[in-house]
Formats: C-alpha cells, structure tokens, sequence
C-alpha cells in the first residue's frame, strides 16, 4: 500500500489543528461518551467515546509540556473496570506530568 499525500507536519499549530481534525471527526462519529478509566501503567480517568459502528473506542488526551495523546481499544467501555487500550501514541510511564486537560471539542452531532 502506497502513501502519497502522506507527510511530516512539524508546525506546532497544524499539530493543533490536525488533532482536533482527528479527535472532533471521531467524537462525531461516537455514539456515547462514557466516564471511563484506562490503564497505562496507573489508571486514568476521562471520557471515553464509544463508535460501535467501528467496534472501537476513543479517548484523548493532551499532557501538558509534552504531546497529545490518542487511545483507542475494542469493545463496548466498561464504567466500572479499567478499559484496556490496544493502540496508543507513546508510553506513558516516559512522562511525569500530571497536568492532564481535555480538548476542547463540539458538542455529539455537530461539525465543526
């Protein structure tokens, strides 16, 4: 399988806007938001957006001072056990931030 349009974005503000590209086209596509918890070597808290059409997953992060952080797993989330991820971005453990937000996002439904 051949890439052509593919690149390396290394401008912080398209990082930006490529991510909430990413993170409002998936949450769109998402049929509930779940408090949920993962585990990445200590459980993390957040909303979790479920997309059954795909079967999968979604939560994202941003950890301050250092990346944006997308998950994903398989499966309906669970609200009362940790979530197991089968795709992240980078491993947690290398980061000691604990100055963890949410993207800003549109509201289920809605485009942006």
């Amino acid at each position: 399988m051949k890439f052509y349009k593919l690149r390396v974005i290394e401008n912080r503000d398209e990082i930006l806007s490529c991510q909430k590209n990413l993170f409002n086209r998936l949450v769109e596509k998402a049929d509930k938001e779940i408090s949920g918890t993962v585990f990445a070597g200590r459980p993390i808290e957040g909303t979790i957006y479920w997309i059954s059409d795909l079967g999968v997953w979604y939560m994202y992060r941003f950890i301050k001072g250092s990346r944006h952080w997308n998950v994903f797993g398989t499966g309906e989330p669970s609200t009362e056990k940790n979530n197991a991820i089968i795709c992240d971005k980078f491993t947690t453990s290398r980061y000691k931030s604990q100055d963890w937000v949410h993207l800003p996002k549109a509201p289920m439904g809605t485009t942006t």
